[in-house]
């Protein structure tokens, strides 16, 4: 089983979290962490590393963009952990597709898939 984290600016890991739940229903071990506009860096340092400390499951992270805090923050705290795979650019199809497989693939195959997928949640019409 794998833990699903979704962090970023303002409300949006919030937000793709609470789309996702309207998609496919309630689901365990998918938790979001929001880097508010009144916080600091050492705040959200703080929050993260008490997640990090708080799990045992390998872990997916979604976050809004390659050099945000967000990224960089889970970034550092997470380079000496083994079962961690972060995703930039995260965005709702991505998401439900974790939510979706989080449980049925270990991490390194579930990251696989979504990779592998990316192109099909992003068009133009």
């Amino acid at each position: 089983m794998t833990r699903i984290l979704i962090t970023s600016h303002g409300k949006l890991a919030e937000g793709l979290l609470h789309a996702a739940k309207m998609l496919i229903g309630n689901m365990e071990n998918v938790d979001y962490i929001t880097f508010e506009d009144n916080m600091g860096l050492e705040e959200l340092k703080d929050e993260v590393a008490e997640y990090l400390n708080n799990i045992n499951e390998p872990l997916l992270v979604f976050t809004d963009m390659r050099g945000g805090t967000p990224f960089n923050v889970v970034t550092l705290l997470t380079q000496h952990m083994d079962d961690v795979f972060i995703f930039y650019g995260a965005n709702l199809p991505m998401v439900v597709e974790a939510c979706l497989l989080k449980d049925s693939l270990d991490l390194k195959d579930l990251a696989g898939k979504i990779y592998s997928n990316i192109n099909e949640g992003i068009g133009i019409n």
